[in-house]
């Protein structure tokens, strides 16, 4: 499966109280808004879940391809992670760079934090504070697409 996405965003959902989730949603349309500044396309799995999602017993593998066609991960940790880091490990894989966005730090699984994929961190204080942030860091890291993405251009 080939995909037209550059950039996949991972955040915790599930469990997540609503306040939550609904800051989670605000942060992917303004991800989204930037990603589009640079000609970019964005995969945010709560937008395809709320299309309906993937066929039953499908969702691993169809993001798993998603995130292999991808040139970039933002992981944001608005919250416990709730398998968030499973997203990262195809990264790890996959040689995709990823931004960590992460309202403690400190208190990020060492899991997540030990991928040698995570390129750059952000400490979340505002969705606007990070984005300034993300305006500087994602055409440094975005990977070049792959052969034959580009050859299909």
């Amino acid at each position: 499966m080939k995909t037209k996405y550059d950039v996949y965003f991972s955040c915790a959902m599930t469990s997540q109280p609503q306040e939550v989730r609904n800051q989670n949603l605000e942060f992917s349309r303004k991800l989204r808004a930037l990603c589009e500044e640079f000609d970019l396309q964005l995969f945010c799995p709560e937008e395809k879940d709320r299309q309906g999602g993937f066929p039953e017993g499908k969702t691993y593998l169809a993001e798993k391809e998603i995130i292999q066609g991808c040139r970039l991960m933002v992981l944001f940790l608005n919250g416990p992670s709730c398998g968030a880091g499973g997203e990262a490990v195809i990264c790890d894989y996959e040689n995709i760079p990823i931004i960590l966005i992460s309202r403690n730090l400190p208190g990020t699984s060492k899991f997540v934090l030990d991928n040698p994929q995570i390129k750059e961190t952000v400490v979340f204080a505002s969705i606007r504070q990070t984005m300034d942030e993300l305006r500087g860091k994602i055409p440094a890291l975005i990977r070049p697409p792959l052969a034959a993405a580009a050859i299909a251009l």
